[in-house]
């Protein structure tokens, strides 16, 4: 996710998912116990600085260009500007899930006609040439 230098604000709320070892005793399947709540504490050339994330007086530094927070080691928080965006990315998790393991352990292999096959095929062809702009 890409952060606009001169759309964000001292004081702004933003949102954090969490991740890596700041996920790692929260329960799997309850989203709101994911997401964090964080005020931006500072904006520099490369960097804007969020504060309330892990701890109350703790402050983590996050890349305008992608978000990707600035540490030696795993990223702990990911952050966006909407709540929304957090659900949305879980949502989006779940579907290519669910797709990924359909696919993937062959079962449309065993329900599925041809000509239903073909129907995905031709939309995953058409999505293709979209994005492609053909």
């Amino acid at each position: 996710m890409k952060f606009d230098k001169k759309n964000m604000y001292i004081g702004q709320i933003v949102y954090g998912r969490k991740s890596g070892n700041a996920a790692r005793y929260t329960k799997p399947g309850n989203i709101e116990d994911y997401i964090v709540l964080g005020t931006v504490s500072a904006l520099g050339r490369k960097y804007f600085t969020v504060k309330g994330f892990s701890y109350s007086s703790s402050e983590t530094e996050f890349e305008y260009e992608n978000g990707i927070e600035k540490t030696n080691y795993s990223p702990c928080y990911y952050p966006y500007l909407t709540k929304e965006e957090i659900y949305e990315e879980f949502d989006r998790k779940k579907y290519l899930k669910a797709i990924s393991d359909f696919v993937q352990y062959s079962k449309c292999d065993k329900n599925f006609e041809t000509k239903h096959l073909k129907y995905f095929y031709d939309k995953i062809v058409e999505f293709e040439n979209k994005k492609e702009g053909n």
